[in-house]
């Protein structure tokens, strides 16, 4: 772990309500809750619900089941699917997973629910772009080193797979955040992660950039043509994302930015904990195969480390890229 050799004190601290604001690209369909009705904790449930009264959006939940297979020792070991057990497991899922929704929904009307047979991660995803939806939402394991890898692999598996915002949700989510870091790095995924973490805000809240300079690299990560500092260069990229953002802001709320000088995760991780924000937003950064194996080790990473909620969210879609949001932000 590399000590922090800066942190900078917040900059251009605003209060912002804009009438004519633009519709937020990230908002799109429903949100979809993931689950396989099994927990002891229903924060996921009510995060999804949440969420989906604030955004004025439906609920959809969507649990999946694993093909069973057997190995035929006749034919010499060749897997054989049964799908006769199908309808029953479908019928025991469901009346799990509704149960499992129900009591944490204060008697709300039940939501729609896929049941899907498949690899668990591919089968969410999928349904997430069937229904074009705007979040999908994951519970996470309680924060024990273990539990948490355990937990926080679930986020990460089904972001290998999705191409639009995973939320991994531990115990004890009650509310909306308050107190959002969003982690920018002012790539199309950063520009997109702050998007999304505009919807998940709750009015009043704050939302603060947080860019973290490597000491290994030094001046040099920002640094300009014109020979400017790396945090002056920095600001002008916060000044120009905030420009991005404003289009979309619908009620009062306070944006910060700060950069600090460290390694990515503990950087981040530690920020947000010093800070004791609500949820932590992370950028992943593109469809190679390279990214869909290790989804952006910073960002499985913080999944993995960060006790709050994360929001991890894939680099925007082409075509949104090209009509309503910048494909990087230019900070020369």
């Amino acid at each position: 772990m590399s000590a922090t050799l800066q942190d900078a004190p917040r900059t251009e601290v605003e209060r912002r309500s804009h009438p004519g604001a633009t519709e937020n690209p990230a908002r799109r369909g429903p949100i979809l809750l993931a689950t396989d009705g099994t927990g002891e904790s229903g924060s996921s449930v009510v995060a999804a619900r949440l969420l989906a009264d604030h955004l004025g959006v439906p609920l959809e939940v969507v649990s999946v089941l694993e093909p069973q297979v057997v190995y035929s020792v006749a034919l010499g070991g060749t897997p054989m699917f049964l799908p006769e057990g199908d309808d029953l497991r479908r019928t025991d899922r469901a009346r799990a997973v509704q149960g499992f929704v129900a009591r944490f929904s204060g008697g709300a009307t039940p939501p729609p629910m896929h049941i899907r047979f498949g690899t668990i991660a591919d089968e969410i995803a999928q349904v997430a772009r069937e229904r074009s939806a705007t979040m999908i939402v994951v519970g996470a394991a309680p924060h024990r080193r273990v539990s948490r890898i355990i937990g926080g692999e679930r986020a990460v598996h089904v972001l290998r797979s999705a191409d639009i915002p995973v939320l991994s949700v531990p115990p004890g989510f009650s509310a909306l955040p308050r107190n959002v870091v969003v982690a920018v790095d002012f790539s199309p995924a950063s520009v997109r992660a702050a998007q999304a973490a505009l919807l998940v805000l709750a009015e009043r809240g704050t939302l603060t950039l947080l860019h973290v300079l490597s000491p290994l690299l030094g001046d040099a990560t920002h640094r300009t043509v014109g020979g400017r500092s790396s945090v002056a260069a920095v600001q002008t990229c916060f000044a120009r994302l905030r420009e991005e953002l404003r289009r979309y802001v619908t009620g009062p709320l306070t944006i910060e930015t700060r950069i600090r000088t460290d390694d990515d995760i503990d950087g981040i991780v530690s920020t947000a904990s010093g800070m004791e924000a609500d949820l932590v937003a992370i950028g992943t950064h593109g469809p190679s195969m390279l990214e869909r194996i290790f989804v952006g080790s910073v960002a499985s990473s913080v999944v993995h480390a960060a006790p709050q909620a994360v929001l991890a969210v894939p680099p925007p879609f082409a075509a949104d890229a090209i009509t309503s949001a910048p494909e990087s932000l230019s900070c020369g």
